[in-house]
């Protein structure tokens, strides 16, 4: 009744509990009341009401007497209006130690990592990135976070049920925080690494300020304030039901991961080799297998064996993205891969220790910065969802990809060679013009049915001896998708043979082939001669396309308008009777939805070039003579030629040296400096004739410089 609680207000001010205005202004007021104000309340309006003691949780009164001379309520009625007052600073009692544990969550997400920013570069092993600019997503960090802190609850069942669900509480109640921040809630913070302390202390104050909002907004309502309360005083908002021990924990991991996916891709590529190995004077180097952040390597510590890998590395200029290939160089070939530091790949890709992997109700393996982050490398370098520059290809020791520096790779292909190794395979990105693939689209209702369409174009390389005019052309394969078969007629599952077609002379330098029937397939090849000795081909196949791809319905139109990157896969073989060459095409493209929320294109994912700085200048001595099977030493002198700027920037960070597969490291050159490394390398039992190196010096996020040096081999 309003009546007693207009004669409560007066009553409390009159007494000296509350200065003015109504008790409920205690906890409805803008700025949030301290804890000992409403313990005082609670304590002393029983007192001034005249009421009995206080008991119970929420503490309420049996009796109380009304005020002398008071009029317009009955006795009943004071004393429910006393107990909803009491019940009413109870609950926002409970709502302020929400609250309070949503500002220690919000502190471990926000203010640990802002203080970490401006040395985490240097404990992600990132320096050459501390200038370069990208998209950072805000809603990426909350749904990693949430992301760990879920998986953590979820696999291990045996640290029991209630420690498992504090996680879960805690992640659901850090979910509200960044809903209170408009720079935590856009899409993309382009911005420099340097740049994110900045943009952290914009979250911070944006939060705080909303935290302030929405604590005031459930004081102000009393069906919320009843509702908070409950779930914090015996519901599971309780802070013993909150585990903000793991949710730091899983912050911090994913404030790692985060920025290692933001920034990885601005200063290394992906490189996807096969047929790698050592063929005579023709040299291929990669990874062994077994390395932190390697799909696939070496077994053979000589590489004699042919294998495949996917890896990062440092980025390189390439004619037309061919990872073996450059034409622009003195150096026509540059075979040799090396991944990052091991140091950077095990933070990375590496497991996190037991000391590192969370186990809820022990704050020992608490992950902190300095852990392993253990990002899963089948997913972020086999599938490429963080968007790395791709560079794919085959070790080719017939043509250009060899090159002139190793002599005679092109005699070694075609004198005594075998079958398999005549037919050379190599692997390109499928480019594509301005169009998208359209899909089919099926009758529904008054819409008619639409056929599909797609141009797909490739460029690859080929001999400069093969003879195009009357070639075959076997179609194995056309745009299949992984696990699912292909968009096009389905030959593959419906056990028909491989297109084949004749290509024809159509103009200089351009062939073409076509089928006919119901599935028609154009195919047209345009090439050009290249410096190193080689044909460029680019290549366009034009076609119908019946179906969507699985992956686009793997999330509903409502939750994704725009489906994840995915990778189709074709593949065609070139022969002219004396060789043939086989073309392995994978296409990085996304499903897009129509206005009806159809998925009814595939768009090709376009990596912008991304621009490297100058890099270390190298100088190489070596032997004029060397004997096969025996060492040979060599000495590279590297500089770098920078001069000024901070540290940070004018510094060369991790520089690799490679040779013949050996790899030497300097963590740092700063400008100005040269330091000399010498390198012992095996030279080939097979080499013959003239035996040359290529030497490579690269650090992260620059461009590379190379030498060769040749000499003569003695006769065994």
């Amino acid at each position: 009744p309003q009546n007693a609680y207009a004669a409560l207000n007066r009553l409390a001010v009159a007494q000296g509990l509350i200065p003015v205005g109504a008790i409920r202004d205690v906890w409805a007021s803008e700025n949030a009341p301290q804890p000992q104000d409403l313990t005082r309340l609670t304590a002393g309006l029983p007192g001034v009401a005249g009421c009995s003691a206080a008991a119970g949780s929420p503490p309420q009164v049996a009796s109380c007497t009304p005020p002398a001379g008071s009029s317009g309520f009955t006795a009943a009625q004071w004393t429910a209006v006393v107990n909803r007052m009491l019940a009413e600073a109870d609950a926002a009692g409970e709502v302020l130690a929400y609250f309070t544990d949503l500002k220690t969550l919000r502190d471990g997400l926000f203010l640990q990592e802002n203080a970490e920013l401006p040395s985490i570069g240097s404990d992600l092993g990132l320096q050459a990135a501390a200038a370069n600019t990208a998209p950072f997503n805000p809603l990426g960090l909350m749904a990693g976070s949430l992301g760990i802190a879920a998986s953590i609850a979820g696999l291990i069942p045996e640290v029991g049920a209630e420690l498992s669900a504090a996680l879960w509480v805690a992640s659901e109640a850090t979910s509200m925080i960044p809903q209170t921040s408009p720079t935590a809630t856009s899409s993309e913070l382009p911005s420099t690494y340097a740049g994110l302390q900045a943009r952290f202390a914009t979250m911070v104050s944006e939060t705080e300020k909303g935290l302030a909002v929405m604590s005031q907004q459930v004081r102000q309502d009393s069906s919320l304030l009843g509702l908070v309360s409950q779930l914090r005083a015996s519901g599971p908002w309780a802070s013993s039901n909150l585990d903000t021990i793991g949710m730091q924990s899983a912050a911090n991991q994913a404030f790692a991961i985060w920025v290692y996916q933001a920034l990885m891709p601005t200063v290394f590529d992906r490189y996807g080799i096969t047929q790698c190995a050592v063929y005579g004077n023709a040299l291929c180097y990669g990874p062994a297998s077994g390395t932190p952040g390697v799909i696939g390597g070496s077994t053979s510590p000589n590489n004699e064996t042919p294998f495949n890998f996917i890896m990062i590395g440092p980025q390189r200029d390439l004619d037309g993205g061919v990872p073996c290939y450059s034409d622009d160089q003195d150096v026509d070939a540059d075979c040799t891969f090396t991944p990052p530091s091991a140091t950077l790949m095990n933070s990375v890709w590496g497991a996190p220790t037991a000391a590192c992997s969370y186990v809820p109700g022990k704050a020992a393996t608490a992950w902190t910065f300095g852990c392993n982050a253990g990002v899963d490398p089948t997913t972020t370098i086999g599938q490429n969802p963080w968007d790395f520059t791709t560079h794919v290809g085959a070790f080719d020791v017939s043509t250009s990809h060899c090159g002139a520096p190793f002599g005679n790779c092109a005699g070694f292909a075609t004198a005594g060679a075998t079958a398999q190794e005549r037919t050379t395979a190599r692997t390109a990105h499928g480019l594509v013009g301005t169009r998208p693939i359209v899909l089919a689209r099926p009758r529904a209702g008054g819409r008619p049915a639409a056929p599909g369409r797609a141009a797909i174009r490739a460029a690859f390389g080929l001999p400069r001896d093969m003879r195009l005019a009357g070639a075959t052309l076997r179609l194995d394969r056309v745009l299949v998708e992984p696990g699912s078969g292909e968009l096009t007629a389905a030959r593959d599952r419906r056990g028909r043979p491989p297109l084949r077609l004749r290509l024809a002379p159509a103009g200089a330098g351009r062939f073409v082939a076509a089928t006919a029937g119901r599935t028609p397939v154009r195919v047209a090849v345009r090439v050009r001669p290249v410096r190193a000795g080689g044909l460029r081909a680019s290549l366009t196949i034009s076609g119908p396309v019946l179906r969507t791809p699985r992956a686009c319905h793997a999330l509903p139109a409502a939750v994704a308008t725009a489906g994840a990157p995915l990778q189709l896969e074709s593949r065609l073989v070139i022969g002219d009777g004396r060789r043939g060459v086989r073309v392995d095409l994978v296409h990085d493209v996304r499903c897009r939805r129509d206005a009806r929320g159809t998925v009814s294109r595939l768009e090709y994912v376009r990596t912008p070039a991304r621009r490297t700085r100058s890099g270390p200048a190298l100088a190489v001595r070596g032997p004029g003579v060397v004997t096969p099977g025996a060492t040979a030493r060599y000495v590279a002198r590297v500089r770098n030629p920078r001069r000024d700027g901070a540290r940070v920037v004018s510094s060369l960070w991790d520089v690799t040296l490679t040779a013949g597969g050996r790899t030497s490291r300097i963590r740092e050159l700063r400008r100005g400096r040269t330091r000399t490394v010498a390198l012992t390398l095996r030279v080939p039992r097979t080499a013959r004739g003239r035996f040359c190196t290529v030497v490579t010096a690269a650090a992260t996020g620059t461009r590379a410089d190379r030498a060769q040096v040749c000499a003569r081999v003695r006769p065994g």
